[in-house]
């Protein structure tokens, strides 16, 4: 439901409208005011509790300038002339309630200079943001999702992507709540890859930018639904939802290293450096080709992304958003000499009525983290920002207290987190930050986790524990990253040597060549896919004449046919030439020919009745000379042929040698396409 409505100041004007449609259109056109102030009324009770939670309801305001709030009354001052979309969306905290019943969106004009609500904060560093309604969710919900890009520049517009990555048997992607802006955001593009974790796989959609202004910022706010339960979607578990984008002003990248697929390999040289610690050995992550390197030529990742920040969503029956994260959540199977860094942040967020004023955090490693290299060690605590000098109950650096054997507890006193309501929602939470190293030495296998848990406890002044949780644990999986190739498109000319058998013969096909395995050793942050497929599948579709004698009487026929080749299965192995990688393989298949016509001595002749008498089969080997796997490619093979028919009336059999030459044009993977060295 999204009907006009002009707001004057003389009146307030109220909509009601369902729970999942609390979407209306904002005329300030005439208006005497700009400044107005939403909330919903009657305000929205819960019906049930889950002992010993206190429940209510969780606020999210959209607005269709892409600002956005979690107050229960927001305030808001818009652009004369300007039309805007608002709508909520509310999430219950400790209740079976689904959203509430219909309500109605009060809009109340203000008078001139009023202060409005703050926005959420963000983080001014970063031009790419997440930020969720909510951090838990029950199965079934559905949470909305901000998306935020940001151009700093006060001067030149940018231009780009945004990403969003998400398992797909825990989320569905259900649309957006307002359409993106069509002046700057280009239809989503949906790609597959996997394994997101060791069970499922995952979606990319991505969005791109075109021309954003400067000094301005953008967003998508993103609908999910959380599927049902499964052997990976079920309670006491978290999920991520990754971001990844790029700006580019003029040509040159703003902030962000790794520019779109469509520069490779200048991405690729750029990155060395940074991933040359990431992976096992402190080898690059990945190589490219360079003027006398000794490497294998990569491939365009057609599923690159590389995660600048995340939001985890906890699955929790009481819809609890207290959590622990680590980064990085996946790492590749291998023997690892050095320690691995591991960064963890631990989320907390006060629900009870009642001020928080102690938090306990103790933590429980994994017997593989040392626990003796904490490092950076941070809170960020906004009730104490607030806190006046004079004030005698200053907020206390947390106290460490190490338990053994592999567990660490910490102290946080006159922390006072503000009860939930508060009118900033940033009172009641707090973010702790540390980093620590795993044992040196690990030989980690796929499907490995290296786990760290945490218990919070929260105490009101008195000293009585309000609050008791034990949020999923975080889990840094170890996986192998089969990242897709896709399939290659090509042409395929073969020349049939003559022979007293078979005095000559051509012809010509499309080619789809595909791999029959991704190969380990990859990485989905890489642009490059470095560790290339080498057994594929060929399949060809063509024509071409042939000539072949008949035993009996010496007669020669010559054919035109229909080919078909349903399987030739291929393998390619790299060598190096003088610094440059080339390829020699085998080949080796069967094709099938029906033939449309034949010539008997230079007349034509009636072909016989029966399909399988104009059947022509081939079994076909070869060794062949490749330049590379990806495209632009061209392969140069000989080999032998062996076919028989039945064209003649008697069964005929002949062989002959031939060579051919392939060129590869294109490489697709879903909605990714590369014709010769461009990326469309």
């Amino acid at each position: 439901m999204k009907p006009v409505i002009t707001i004057a100041i003389a009146f307030c004007l109220m909509l009601t409208a369902s729970a999942q449609a609390q979407r209306i259109k904002i005329d300030t056109l005439n208006s005497a005011t700009n400044t107005y102030r939403f909330r919903l009324v009657p305000t929205p009770t819960v019906r049930t509790t889950i002992e010993p939670g206190d429940p209510g309801w969780v606020y999210f305001w959209m607005f269709s300038d892409s600002t956005y709030s979690d107050v229960a009354s927001v305030t808001r001052t818009f652009k004369g002339g300007e039309a805007k979309r608002v709508g909520v969306s509310l999430r219950g905290k400790y209740t079976n309630d689904q959203e509430p019943p219909a309500h109605r969106i009060m809009i109340t004009p203000e008078t001139p200079g009023f202060n409005p609500v703050i926005n959420l904060p963000t983080d001014t560093i970063l031009r790419g943001e997440i930020k969720t309604q909510w951090g838990a969710a029950r199965m079934g919900d559905t949470i909305r999702t901000a998306l935020i890009i940001r151009n700093y520049s006060g001067q030149s517009s940018m231009s780009g992507y945004l990403k969003i990555r998400y398992p797909n048997d825990v989320f569905e992607y259900v649309g957006e709540v307002f359409p993106p802006d069509p002046a700057i955001f280009g239809n989503a593009e949906v790609t597959t890859f996997g394994p997101f974790t060791p069970y499922s796989e995952g979606i990319i959609r991505k969005w791109t930018i075109t021309n954003l202004p400067p000094n301005s910022e953008r967003t998508i706010f993103a609908i999910f639904k959380v599927k049902g339960a499964s052997n990976v979607v079920r309670y006491g578990t978290q999920h991520r939802l990754g971001l990844d984008y790029v700006l580019e002003s003029s040509g040159i990248n703003s902030d962000n290293p790794n520019p779109d697929a469509v520069q490779p390999v200048v991405a690729a040289l750029n990155m060395l450096d940074k991933n040359a610690a990431e992976t096992p050995g402190k080898q690059p992550a990945f190589q490219v080709t360079a003027p006398g390197d000794n490497r294998e030529s990569g491939a365009v990742n057609p599923a690159a992304f590389s995660e600048t920040t995340f939001s985890d969503v906890v699955l929790s029956f009481a819809r609890d958003p207290n959590k622990i994260t680590v980064d990085p959540m996946f790492i590749r199977p291998g023997r690892y000499p050095d320690p691995i860094p591991l960064k963890y942040t631990i989320e907390v967020e006060n629900l009870g009525k009642e001020t928080a004023n102690t938090i306990e955090i103790t933590s429980s490693f994994d017997q593989r983290i040392e626990r003796n290299t904490i490092s950076n060690q941070a809170w960020d605590r906004p009730s104490c920002e607030i806190r006046e000098p004079s004030d005698p109950q200053q907020c206390t650096v947390p106290q460490a207290v190490q338990l053994a054997p592999n567990a660490i507890k910490w102290v946080s006193e006159h922390i006072n987190l503000f009860p939930f309501g508060t009118r900033n929602s940033d009172l009641r939470k707090a973010y702790f930050r540390f980093d620590i190293l795993t044992q040196s030495g690990l030989n980690l296998k796929n499907g490995d986790r290296i786990t760290t848990s945490i218990e919070v406890l929260m105490k009101n002044n008195n000293g009585v524990t309000e609050d008791s949780v034990v949020p999923p644990p975080a889990i840094t999986y170890v996986v192998e990253d089969r990242v897709p190739f896709g399939c290659v498109l090509g042409a395929k000319l073969h020349v049939e040597a003559p022979g007293a058998a078979a005095p000559r013969g051509s012809g010509l096909s499309l080619t789809l060549r595909c791999p029959l395995y991704r190969p380990s050793g990859n990485s989905f942050s890489d642009p490059l896919i470095s560790k290339l497929p080498r057994l594929f599948w060929q399949f060809e579709l063509g024509g071409g004449s042939s000539e072949f004698k008949r035993p009996a009487d010496g007669s020669v026929y010559k054919t035109n046919y229909i080919q078909v080749t349903p399987v030739q299965i291929r393998y390619m192995h790299p060598v190096n030439v003088n610094n440059l990688f080339r390829y020699v393989g085998v080949s080796a298949g069967y094709t099938a020919h029906f033939i449309t016509g034949a010539k008997l001595n230079g007349s034509s002749v009636t072909l016989p009745g029966g399909f399988d008498k104009k059947i022509e089969h081939e079994l076909s080997a070869s060794i062949d000379l490749m330049n590379r796997i990806n495209v632009p490619g061209f392969t140069l093979g000989a080999g032998y042929k062996y076919r028989q028919n039945k064209v003649s009336g008697q069964k005929i059999e002949y062989n002959f040698p031939f060579v051919y030459l392939q060129v590869d044009v294109v490489r697709f993977y879903r909605r990714f396409v590369q014709v010769w060295d461009k990326v469309l």
